[in-house]
């Protein structure tokens, strides 16, 4: 992987063909499911995104604040 942009692509490749887990030199990923579309509603005046960056998955497991 060059960057982040790549592995944010990889992680959507794989979404996108149901791969539940990866394994990449011996760091392994699981995928969970994916969060249930919501319909859109005439009271929602705001976009909002509860997805996370691709750096933001990336450290999701060290942890920190």
């Amino acid at each position: 992987m060059q960057d982040l942009k790549e592995l944010g692509k990889l992680f959507a490749l794989c979404r996108k063909h149901g791969v539940t887990d990866l394994t990449l030199e011996g760091t392994q990923i699981k995928f969970g499911e994916l969060p249930a579309k919501k319909a859109p509603s005439e009271d929602d005046t705001e976009i909002e995104t509860d997805d996370l960056t691709p750096e933001q998955l990336m450290f999701f497991s060290a942890g920190g604040s």
